[in-house]
């Protein structure tokens, strides 16, 4: 994330590895296909909404933390062949330099850059029909508790930053057990530096 512009995310190394198959990070174990993102949806949600506060609710996530993690969309490109959506290529996607696959259909215009271009999308008065725009997507901008968010995150890209960086962190720890207890903190910000240079 950070290498692509994004926020840093200071992430702890450490995580005691389980051979046990009870252990899980979550009361409720994360089906296959928990994060479809068209009806029917696996959870038996009723709406694109519903679905994603089951989603992101069962690790101990809220709204604010799910709206900022699926501005992770600002990066990548969703291909038929692998998530049953998006286009072969689009005018977004079609040079997709070293990227590979090549192609498929991105959420943004600038899907190899962290920043807040996945809500301005989302918000903008003229939708472009290139970008993907899935059920779970349209539902940031239908759900009021979630457009508060999505539009936040529009008008402050710093806001996003921070609050997507926090809510990285909690989803990523959820449940661990570190080795030793207090994991290892490592500081990669002079890689990300010299990934920018």
């Amino acid at each position: 994330v950070e290498a692509s512009g994004g926020p840093a995310i200071r992430l702890r190394y450490g995580r005691k590895q389980t051979s046990d198959g009870e252990q899980h990070c979550c009361e409720q174990v994360r089906s296959k296909s928990a994060a479809t993102a068209a009806p029917p949806f696996p959870d038996g949600a009723s709406s694109a909404a519903d679905h994603l506060r089951c989603v992101f609710s069962r690790m101990g996530l809220n709204d604010a933390d799910a709206v900022a993690l699926m501005g992770a969309h600002t990066l990548g490109r969703a291909h038929q062949s692998r998530s049953g959506h998006g286009a072969a290529h689009t005018p977004y996607t079609k040079q997709a330099g070293a990227a590979r696959p090549r192609g498929g259909s991105s959420w943004t215009k600038n899907w190899n850059r962290f920043d807040n271009g996945y809500f301005q999308e989302l918000v903008a008065a003229q939708q472009d029909a290139h970008l993907l725009k899935l059920p779970t997507d349209l539902a940031l901008l239908e759900d009021p508790e979630f457009s508060q968010h999505v539009h936040r995150y529009a008008q402050d890209e710093k806001v996003f930053f921070e609050e997507y960086a926090a809510a990285h962190l909690r989803m990523s720890e959820v449940g661990v057990f570190w080795e030793p207890p207090e994991g290892i903190p490592v500081d990669l910000a002079p890689l990300a530096q010299s990934v920018h240079e």
